[in-house]
């Protein structure tokens, strides 16, 4: 079963992606206070971490860059609602699929079957 993390600092968000994956093959983990992410229990054990662009204290691509250097084996998703922002970071080939919200529950699902 791929583990996936979400990270936002959004907690009805994160709920949301919960409901969506509810009854799917991924076991979910969510974090609401990105500045923890290096400490959570779970990190080392992901597959797939799927982290929104704007949050407080650091954006989702710093900790994306982060991730590849620390744990490059973990597959990356970026959130934005910024489609060429998205597209200009995804030819950086920093992060692994990118989601341009609003994005549905099929959307995502086949975001993370393909990384999976």
């Amino acid at each position: 079963m791929p583990k996936v993390l979400f990270v936002d600092d959004e907690p009805y968000v994160l709920d949301a992606y919960l409901r969506m994956l509810r009854n799917s093959t991924f076991q979910c983990y969510t974090l609401s206070d990105s500045r923890q992410l290096f400490e959570h229990p779970a990190l080392s054990e992901l597959d797939i971490i799927v982290v929104d662009q704007q949050m407080p204290w650091v954006t989702g691509t710093e900790i994306l860059l982060q991730l590849q250097q620390r744990l490059p084996r973990i597959k990356r998703v970026l959130i934005s609602g910024d489609l060429y922002f998205v597209q200009g970071f995804l030819a950086t080939k920093t992060i692994d699929a990118a989601l341009q919200k609003p994005f549905t529950k099929a959307l995502l699902l086949d975001c993370l079957l393909t990384l999976s």
